[in-house]
């Protein structure tokens, strides 16, 4: 136990990087578990083709087009927010350059 303790003087300087590091490998871990998720449905678009909506997932809109399962409304408000932010910077400036 003396050794741990001894170790602890050396670290608890750097407390701040420590809790970022695990809150970085925390976050990490997750989003690799999802790309593995996701690995499945883009293999099945890939190779044969399939769009990966079933009947029960599909929803048609206005003008016929089958899309996805629709947002929820907040997560659609963030996501319109996102795109408008992205694309007030991605095409801001003259048309003329």
């Amino acid at each position: 136990m003396e050794t741990y303790s001894r170790l602890l003087k050396y670290v608890l300087p750097y407390w701040r990087k420590v809790i970022l590091l695990f809150v970085t490998v925390t976050v990490f871990a997750s989003l690799s578990g999802v790309s593995l998720t996701l690995i499945h449905p883009f293999l099945r678009i890939v190779l044969y083709g399939d769009d990966g909506l079933s009947v029960e997932q599909t929803v048609a809109s206005p003008d016929g087009a089958v899309q996805g399962i629709p947002l929820p409304v907040f997560l659609k408000d963030i996501k319109d927010s996102a795109e408008g932010w992205f694309n007030k910077r991605m095409y801001a400036g003259d048309a003329k350059e």
